[in-house]
């Protein structure tokens, strides 16, 4: 999903954070609650190789991150090297949300 439809509202954002949102920057999935159809959960798939070994993209990331944090939406960062994914979602579904 584009952050720029999940964000479309970018005044509390970092003027680096805003042009950020703006690029076709986006992540891989978004769980909604299906009652208020509020997104509870973003979830980004991160290859190994990418993302680890590049400072660009590990920049990147920490900026995606921080625009998460502000917008108080769990972002739920799975490496492809990674395992026990379902347990991993669940236990941040769970955390955000409560009840």
């Amino acid at each position: 999903m584009l952050l720029k439809n999940l964000f479309p509202d970018t005044a509390d954002l970092t003027d680096r954070q805003r042009r950020y949102v703006q690029r076709r920057a986006s992540v891989d999935f978004v769980l909604y609650n299906r009652v208020t159809n509020e997104p509870v959960l973003a979830v980004e798939v991160d290859g190994f190789a990418f993302h680890e070994n590049e400072p660009a993209q590990r920049e990147r990331d920490e900026t995606e991150d921080q625009i998460f944090r502000t917008r108080r939406l769990p972002l739920l960062r799975l490496p492809t090297t990674g395992s026990g994914e379902p347990d991993r979602i669940r236990a941040a579904l769970d955390a955000a949300e409560p009840g």
